[in-house]
């Protein structure tokens, strides 16, 4: 077997093209390497770049939580070459629901963006967007995602 290497850029416009298509496509982008080689291209960060193609889609107030920062400072992480890997899986993950949240409503962002601003009873009154800037909240809200998929209110 041919290990194929590729180079920093390389890795950083992979994972930043996964990233754009989750918010922007109409499908969902699956990662098109191993489990472990995408695990490595996380942990080595995407460009501070990508999160302009992020927030055109899903609610600023929810990235800049999400990455740690406010509204001031997001343009100082839209300059970086690299975003730590904490912060690139923490963009993963939340890429990642959005494609989930966007596939459930039919590719509707309107219909997306109304409901996780509405204050849900079974999130004990909390939005999903208030949630969606934690690993927690976000489990919760994939929870909440099957319970509405598969009618399973219990």
């Amino acid at each position: 077997m041919v290990a194929i290497k590729f180079d920093t850029q390389m890795q950083s416009d992979v994972v930043a093209d996964v990233f754009v298509s989750r918010v922007q496509g109409k499908a969902s982008q699956k990662e098109s390497v191993s489990p472990r080689v995408w695990v490595g291209l996380l942990s080595n960060g995407v460009p501070g770049g990508v999160l302009r193609h992020v927030v055109q889609h899903i609610p600023k107030d929810v990235v800049t939580r999400t990455i740690g920062t406010d509204n001031t400072n997001l343009a100082k992480f839209y300059r970086r070459q690299r975003l730590t890997g904490k912060v690139t899986e923490e963009l993963n993950d939340l890429t990642k629901l959005w494609a989930e949240l966007r596939e459930f409503f039919g590719w509707d962002e309107e219909l997306l963006k109304e409901w996780i601003e509405q204050k849900l009873p079974v999130l004990d009154g909390a939005t999903p967007s208030e949630l969606m800037s934690s690993s927690a909240g976000r489990v919760i809200i994939r929870q909440q995602l099957d319970a509405m998929r598969y009618g399973d209110f219990a």
